[in-house]
């Protein structure tokens, strides 16, 4: 059991980012996107989830 000061694992802040996404505003996907990408771009251990936001990112004015 994860105490109330130890900090989320980047794999549970990311989870929580999108809990909802099905009824999500556009508005704000596209916010949890950028922001889910802006945390992880830098850790090379999670490139292929990056590349995977990248496209989504590209794609989000498609959403309605």
């Amino acid at each position: 059991m994860r105490s109330a000061a130890s900090p989320a694992s980047p794999a549970t802040a990311l989870t929580v980012r999108f809990e909802d996404v099905e009824v999500m505003p556009v508005g704000r996907i596209a916010a949890a996107v950028v922001a889910a990408l802006t945390s992880i771009q830098e850790a090379p251990q999670h490139r292929a989830l990056a590349m995977e936001l990248d496209m989504v990112a590209i794609n989000l004015k498609n959403l309605r």
